[in-house]
């Protein structure tokens, strides 16, 4: 007869369905405790069962040490039902069952076959189990757990150096050098890293030079007489040279130290480098010493900080995305009129013209051309219509709303609660210009004009009035839904809301009033409540933020040279009215 060794017998079957399920369970249990402390296989381990009712005849398991239900226990020679407390005081015992029995560990309790204690063997797997790849990842900022927004990211640059020298040594500058440099470069608000600040032992560390070259804005190459012998500074010197020539607005800067001679350069480790082509600049010894960067490398640092502003913002980033289309000829005409250095390459002067069209400018009298129109005029008739529709819209609001303003709006919108604002304004582009600086973003704020009822309960009606336009703007209909939170979760869902898109903003064109806005204030302490009146002045008497407004002739400005520039992006106006929300 053939026989399956895959297959239990019919006797094993039997000895397995006597186990009660939480004894079966209590022994899996058991079992992957002593495969972590350490026991070996075939080495049972002596714990106590849960008892219930009769006591019975403990169920044998496929160790060694068991036997039938019914049947008497019976152990081999040396394997008594106190046998760890023997092994535990003999010093060929078995180490398993020595250290449970001294340690207190629960597997370790030893009591008679009868009272429920049972014998489960640490049994092998069957076959090996497939060893799990693991992958090392080195955190470097661990995200705060609130959802607190961080402070804007400082733009970063690698320091690529070779500092073989001991502190106080004198057979060259090139430590102190480096402490110099990367000390000044977080004084000019910079984060400078280099090598030692994220390579650990162990790390690839050809791997972790690239992620940092290649996260990085600059690199710094600090020419000294280790760096022009060291391979290592070669290798993170060629991954910037080759940033460099793809980007023309990544910047590759050797600061040449006063023991470096250019001539020694050719034969030197960097020989393979262009040099030549690099931005090069001589640091004297006083300048080491008294912690002063060159004119040059300053500079340099001034296009690093634009380009970092304009990854960083996203008005920046639109606009200068958006003059992606224009012909160069053309850029550099425009940045002739606002008087923009114009020996600039391509992608550099697309960004410093991006930076002097959102500059606040004053508005030039006629009949004196304005500039900013003027340069318009040269890019906008050469762009599609979406892109130049941005350029024109954010280039005159940003040129001509007080940012003074937009700062208040930013704080207010950063507030906890009781936010309440007054702008005195007779226009009506007014408001969507402000509330477009205020967002720092290409869309304004999300804003919703409610208009005031009349009668004596003018109060309590706009405070219905606000919260179904909020709620339905919201698509909030939780005042009905027993499931979620009435009142306080229409507080969760603006918070969120503002926390994604921005505060919500709800315009009352109406005079403001000390009971009304105490009342709104209470009922409301998450919404941004803006209070148009026609007047300026009357913010103080009700605790509120008063904007900076702009005077008649200034509105009028406004929105002339909003619709000129519109006229010229070929929109008479905009595409959206002010009181829809973004």
């Amino acid at each position: 007869m053939r026989v399956d060794p895959a297959r239990p017998s019919r006797t094993s079957r039997r000895r397995h369905a006597a186990v009660r399920p939480d004894e079966r369970s209590a022994g899996r249990d058991v079992a992957r405790a002593s495969r972590r402390a350490g026991a070996r296989p075939g080495h049972g381990h002596t714990i106590a069962l849960p008892a219930r009712g009769r006591r019975r005849a403990p169920a044998p398991s496929r160790g060694r040490s068991g036997a039938l239900r019914g049947q008497p226990r019976r152990h081999p020679p040396g394997r008594r039902a106190d046998h760890a407390r023997h092994a535990a005081g003999h010093p060929g015992g078995a180490p398993g069952h020595a250290e449970a029995a001294n340690s207190g560990h629960p597997c370790g309790i030893a009591r008679d076959a009868r009272s429920g204690p049972l014998r489960i063997p640490v049994v092998p797997p069957a076959r090996p189990r497939r060893a799990v790849c693991e992958r090392l990842v080195t955190i470097r900022r661990v995200p705060d757990p609130h959802g607190a927004s961080p402070g804007p990211p400082r733009p970063r640059i690698f320091v690529s150096h070779s500092t073989r020298a001991k502190p106080d040594a004198v057979c060259c500058r090139c430590l102190d050098a480096r402490e110099a440099l990367v000390a000044r470069l977080a004084a000019e608000g910079f984060e400078a890293v280099y090598d030692k600040d994220f390579l650990r032992s162990g790390d690839a560390w050809q791997q972790e030079i690239a992620l940092e070259l290649h996260g990085s804005q600059a690199t710094v190459l600090l020419l000294s007489q280790h760096a022009m012998e060291s391979a290592n500074v070669g290798y993170e010197a060629g991954i910037a040279d080759g940033r460099r020539r793809v980007d023309a607005r990544y910047r590759f800067i050797a600061l040449k130290l006063p023991d470096v001679r250019r001539a020694d350069l050719p034969t030197s480790a960097l020989k393979a480098i262009h040099l030549g082509e690099v931005d090069m600049c001589d640091w004297a010894d006083d300048e080491i010493t008294a912690g002063r960067l060159p004119a040059k490398l300053c500079a340099d640092l001034d296009q690093v900080r634009l380009w970092h502003l304009d990854r960083s913002s996203p008005t920046r980033y639109a606009v200068t995305t958006a003059l992606d289309g224009a012909y160069e000829d053309r850029l550099r005409a425009a940045a002739d009129v606002l008087q923009v250095c114009g020996s600039l390459d391509r992608e550099v002067l697309r960004e410093r013209l991006s930076e002097a069209l959102l500059t606040e400018r004053v508005p030039v009298p006629p009949p004196r051309p304005d500039p900013l129109v003027r340069a318009l005029g040269e890019v906008l008739p050469v762009l599609r219509p979406d892109p130049a529709y941005t350029v024109a819209e954010l280039s005159v609001v940003y040129a001509r709303v007080p940012a003074i303003a937009a700062a208040q709006l930013g704080e207010l919108g950063a507030g906890a609660d009781g936010r309440v604002a007054v702008l005195a304004a007779t226009r009506d582009g007014t408001l969507r210009a402000y509330l477009l600086r205020a967002s720092g973003r290409p869309r304004p704020w999300p804003h919703l004009e409610v208009a005031v009822p009349a009668g004596a309960r003018m109060a309590a009606d706009l405070v219905a009035a606000i919260r179904d336009a909020v709620a339905g703007y919201l698509g909030y209909d939780g005042y009905d839904d027993p499931e979620l939170a009435g009142e306080a979760g229409f507080r969760d869902v603006l918070d969120a809301h503002g926390l994604e898109t921005g505060p919500v903003v709800v315009v009352i064109r109406h005079p403001p009033d000390v009971t009304l806005v105490r009342e709104l204030r209470a009922c409301f302490p998450r919404l941004l409540l803006l209070f148009v009146t026609d007047r300026a002045g009357t913010g103080v008497a009700v605790e509120a933020i008063e904007l900076a407004p702009l005077t008649r002739s200034g509105e009028g400005e406004l929105k002339r040279t909003h619709g000129r520039a519109m006229q010229l992006a070929g929109r008479a106006e905009a595409p959206n009215p002010p009181w829809r929300p973004a």
